[in-house]
């Protein structure tokens, strides 16, 4: 998971060097509800997260090459399991976005 602010100026997203799982958290490590980034003034109710990755490619990348030690069919499995494994982790990752963005400060 990513968070991040809309740049007052550039309209870009300015991504935070720091995770939390809701606004209330994020505070506590900011230091208070106001914080600066790239020279503009932001509240924690400012912040939006996004998933950080897509997890469900990677995993079926990965257990693919691990299953080439296999041949054919362990590529295949490989793939399978690595792609199931992923997208569990998506479905955690969404869940803990949607967690964030629907928190208060």
């Amino acid at each position: 998971m990513k968070l991040y602010v809309i740049d007052k100026k550039k309209n870009g997203k300015v991504f935070l060097r720091t995770i939390a799982p809701n606004r209330q958290a994020l505070a506590q490590k900011l230091g208070g509800k106001v914080f600066k980034a790239n020279g503009a003034t932001y509240c924690v109710s400012d912040v939006v997260a996004e998933k950080g990755s897509d997890n469900t490619a990677i995993g079926m990348l990965v257990g693919g090459v691990i299953g080439a030690l296999g041949g054919g069919a362990g590529v295949a499995a490989g793939g399978v399991i690595g792609a199931l494994l992923g997208k569990e982790q998506d479905k955690k990752e969404e869940a803990e976005v949607t967690q964030f963005n629907r928190s208060i400060a």
